[in-house]
């Protein structure tokens, strides 16, 4: 079933109808039309996220799962606050290579012509996004909850002053139901 682009974006404005829960869904799987940006999109998205599953969240599939669902959450607020965002599939593909590169930050990257470090994998891509037509606020949204979520999930826990707490910690039920370890 094909589904027309006006029943994808996520218009915050115009309040919740009938179908807001699916489009709270639908706006992070919507790379675009068939170009050159979507190809890189799709790659990047692909490419990076099923890394950062492999190795990140290696047999935490619950993990996983909920970080998904907290950033998830995270943009669309930040979306609805900053508005004229309606499409944030990119957002979360940011948020993905933010992730995989601050969890990997001695491996290098050859980018085009480039190598870099990986911590700086998702800026990279941003201005590669960018010199295709990709929009700035998009970009920034992603890595702004990318560095939220690394913050207070790899960083923050280990301070002092923490005592080993976690604001996105999974919750039990999730762990359960996918058969995690604890």
């Amino acid at each position: 079933v094909m589904v027309e682009t006006r029943q994808v974006p996520l218009p915050l404005h115009l309040g919740f109808g009938d179908d807001w829960v699916g489009r709270l869904v639908t706006c992070f799987f919507y790379l675009g039309t068939f170009s050159l940006p979507y190809c890189w999109n799709t790659w990047v998205l692909v490419h990076y996220c099923s890394s950062l599953e492999e190795v990140a969240f290696q047999r935490k599939s619950a993990e996983y799962l909920w970080m998904l669902v907290c950033s998830a959450g995270m943009i669309v607020v930040l979306a609805y606050l900053f508005g004229s965002q309606y499409f944030v599939s990119g957002a979360l593909i940011d948020l993905m290579t933010y992730l995989w590169g601050r969890r990997n930050p001695t491996a290098r990257m050859q980018v085009l012509f480039f190598t870099i470090r990986t911590p700086y994998l998702p800026w990279v891509l941003s201005w590669i996004s960018l010199l295709m037509g990709g929009n700035v606020q998009d970009h920034l949204l992603g890595l702004v909850v990318g560095h939220t979520y690394f913050f207070f999930e790899d960083v923050y826990p280990l301070m002092s002053t923490s005592q080993g707490f976690r604001l996105f910690r999974t919750p039990r039920i999730l762990k359960m139901v996918l058969n995690d370890p604890d």
